[in-house]
């Protein structure tokens, strides 16, 4: 079954050995620990990339400079429904592998250029070469993609998934196999690892064979698996033609051409597929190595046109997919076939935070000298649009709505707005706080590359609107034990970031409060923080419904809250 196959995309970070990050700080120029995430983040198709370093080796001053002492490397990767996600395994020769936690994010140390894995279940695993260099930041991503079909079958009877074909006996185990497929398609192209050779893959895929316990087995020695690969033709293919294949070589970070060639032939429809006989498991391509006989030069910058060293360029020449690094000065050389249409964008680190480069050039390449093209900017604000909308799901003007990174707006007509908020960072909007039955559930939204001048369309969206269900909740607020009056009362949703009440009220004469809260969540109580110290009271609303503070019935116990003066 042929369909699109969704990526998931790992940003990581390069740091020198400089004092290590906190994942928890409050720098607003990267994504938080809140694994809330509504986004709507964007896929990067062009996002897939190697660390080699042979890509721009043209500055023998800046290149290669090795790294002295440990490396801290943190990620941050997001799922195949573009959040971050936890679960994902990393791995490097030499070292212990470790685990992307709650928000996505991955950390380990290297001491020496290596190749990184990343394996999660259900998506196809993949391996990118890392080059470290000192006093430099670096900006990699890798694409993982889901696996098409995973089946078990019996060596003795064999299968025939269509793409590949195992005779009984050619697998080396016994019992029962798994065999797992995933099929890139044209449109995954830049999810298929790069480096810095310049391929033109007509197709391409995996497969991989595990045994009763999960181990990984191949081929029988001198049998072969045959694999038909389903090619995108750009009109240079006919049936019968011989096409080579090339093996990604997991350990190593680079293509490798086999010895065998595989055949072009038609199916029935019309389409073109390749057949090859593989005597190993792993990711297969079609493909050719086409004469580069040319080449794009340019450079990656800040706002401030000042040049971002170790930026990661990501070449679309169709039908060629390839990388290059920029070197000290934000300079870089792609190598690519001459008359080919690129694309090309960039990701890079600016300062200790991550800058998406938004710019998007197009063009094609000359056959004479390098064609230059204009700078990759990488700007530092992007937007963040959307609704407020009313209790009865209606855009309404008018409404205050207010962004974690302080930035606050009112909506318009219908209920639309927009801000310029920073570039990739976690942006949480809240609507107005309200001690009646209106408190808004926050949306948080990863931001990605867009207009910070909000004209044309926004990819970062967030709709504001009113909790749909709420309940009653009364308690009392005790300072030093003795009931409050007057004081302000905050609520928090608990399955929301931490940084602005949906609910805030004043006390009774007697420390006695009474409040709407969201429903089927978590709230948490405490008293203005700038006033009192509190511990905060944590309840749970799951399976709450009804009672009304003005109805004076069925409210929830929220109990008393306990503060003292600061």
């Amino acid at each position: 079954m042929r369909k699109r196959l969704w990526p998931l995309l790992v940003l990581f970070l390069l740091a020198c050995p400089t004092p290590e990050p906190d994942p928890d700080d409050d720098d607003d120029s990267a994504p938080s620990d809140d694994d809330d995430d509504d986004s709507t983040v964007a896929d990067d198709d062009d996002s897939a990339a190697s660390d080699d370093d042979d890509a721009t080796d043209d500055d023998d001053a800046t290149d290669d400079d090795d790294a002295s002492g440990p490396v801290t490397v943190r990620g941050l990767v997001f799922d195949g429904n573009n959040d971050p996600t936890a679960g994902v395994v990393v791995t490097a020769a030499g070292q212990p592998p470790v685990t992307s936690v709650e928000g996505g994010w991955f950390e380990l140390e290297l001491e020496a250029d290596t190749v990184l894995g990343f394996a999660l279940e259900g998506h196809a695993p993949t391996a990118q070469p890392v080059s470290l260099t000192s006093n430099e930041d670096h900006a990699l991503s890798a694409t993982l993609t889901t696996v098409d079909v995973s089946q078990d079958f019996p060596v003795l009877a064999g299968v025939d998934l269509g793409t590949v074909d195992i005779d009984p006996g050619d697998v080396d185990a016994n019992g029962v196999v798994t065999v797992q497929v995933t099929e890139y398609l044209p449109d995954d192209r830049a999810a298929l690892p790069l480096n810095d050779q310049p391929l033109h893959p007509f197709g391409a895929i995996r497969v991989e064979l595990f045994d009763a316990v999960g181990a990984p087995v191949g081929p029988v020695l001198g049998q072969t698996l045959e694999i038909a690969i389903p090619l995108e033709n750009d009109g240079s293919l006919s049936q019968g033609q011989d096409l080579p294949g090339w093996w990604w070589n997991d350990g190593t970070g680079e293509w490798n051409q086999q010895s065998v060639i595989g055949q072009v032939y038609a199916n029935p429809d019309g389409s073109l597929a390749w057949l090859f006989q593989a005597t190993q498991t792993g990711l297969f391509a079609a493909a050719e190595a086409p004469d580069e006989g040319g080449c794009i030069t340019g450079r990656v910058t800040r706002d401030d046109t000042t040049g971002l060293a170790s930026a990661w360029v990501y070449v679309d020449a169709d039908p060629v997919a390839a990388v290059a690094r920029a070197d000290s000065d934000g300079t870089f050389t792609a190598a690519v076939p001459a008359g080919a249409s690129y694309t090309l964008t960039a990701i890079a680190i600016d300062g200790g935070d991550l800058a998406y480069v938004t710019d998007v050039e197009t063009g094609v390449v000359s056959a004479g000298p390098c064609t230059d093209v204009p700078d990759l900017v990488a700007p530092t604000e992007t937007c963040i649009s959307g609704q407020a909308l009313d209790g009865g799901g209606v855009g309404t003007a008018g409404i205050e709505l207010s962004a974690s990174t302080g930035h606050v707006t009112t909506s318009a007509a219908g209920g639309s707005y927009c801000l310029a908020v920073p570039v990739l960072t976690e942006v949480t909007m809240f609507g107005p706080i309200s001690d009646g039955e209106d408190g808004y559930l926050p949306w948080t939204v990863l931001t990605q590359p867009g207009d910070p001048d909000c004209l044309g369309g926004c990819p970062n969206i967030a709709v504001v609107r009113p909790y749909p269900v709420t309940h009653c909740a009364a308690g009392t607020l005790l300072v030093d034990g003795v009931p409050a009056a007057g004081a302000t009362v905050q609520i928090y949703d608990d399955f929301g970031p931490r940084y602005q009440p949906v609910y805030e009220l004043t006390t009774e004469a007697d420390g006695t409060f009474c409040t709407e809260v969201p429903s089927g969540t978590s709230v948490f109580t405490e008293g203005d923080p700038t006033a009192y110290s509190c511990s905060g009271v944590s309840t749970s609303t799951v399976g709450s419904s009804g009672g009304t503070c003005a109805g004076g019935g069925g409210c929830f116990a929220i109990g008393d809250v306990e503060c003292s003066p600061l």
